[in-house]
């Protein structure tokens, strides 16, 4: 059931529960019986807060590029079900001027399909990427549900500029004051 519940699969997790609390119905435990079905309510609930979009569309990959100065920051999710199961931000320094963002993104969602170990036969992104896989189609949404993800990302991906921005600001600072406590001790 945990295994089948992090792979995003609540569908086998909810028939195992039903099947356990149709035992105990039969058995006359109901007190074991309601234990259950509270636990199935409780995952109803998590299950509706953590959908996205509906459940009905399988799984896909959703990625996204934004180039500033010399740096690709990348959103990468996963969608299972219609629930994000797996989220990540990386930043790429770009070293080569041929490099383009689809090339960066192209590389970037690659190894990443791999180290999440990603089902997805789909990718949704902005911009046209090469996949290493034939059987895997790219869309570019413009409305509805993969539209919908697409922008989820671009959200994530922006907030995550801010925060690396943040980040650096805040590392300069803390050089500038370190070495005007250094000047001031000389």
């Amino acid at each position: 059931n945990i295994r089948s519940m992090f792979k995003g699969n609540l569908t086998a997790v909810f028939q195992s529960l039903k099947a356990e609390m149709q035992q105990y119905v039969g058995d006359l435990q109901f007190e074991k019986a309601q234990v259950i079905k509270t636990k199935i309510d409780q995952l109803s609930q998590y299950q509706e807060s953590s959908t996205v979009v509906a459940d009905h569309i399988g799984d896909l990959d959703v990625a996204t590029i934004i180039v500033h100065n010399d740096i690709a920051y990348i959103n990468f999710m996963v969608v299972v079900n219609g629930r994000v199961l797996h989220s990540k931000n990386e930043d790429v320094k770009l070293g080569l001027a041929e490099e383009t963002p689809e090339d960066v993104l192209s590389h970037v969602v690659a190894q990443l399909h791999t180290q999440f170990n990603s089902k997805s036969k789909e990718i949704v992104t902005h911009i046209p990427i090469e996949t290493l896989d034939t059987n895997t189609a790219v869309v570019i949404p413009k409305s509805g549900y993969r539209k919908k993800l697409l922008d989820l990302s671009f959200k994530n991906n922006e907030f995550f500029v801010l925060q690396v921005k943040k980040k650096k600001a805040l590392l300069l600072e803390e050089d500038t004051a370190k070495n005007m406590q250094t000047t001031l001790e000389e």
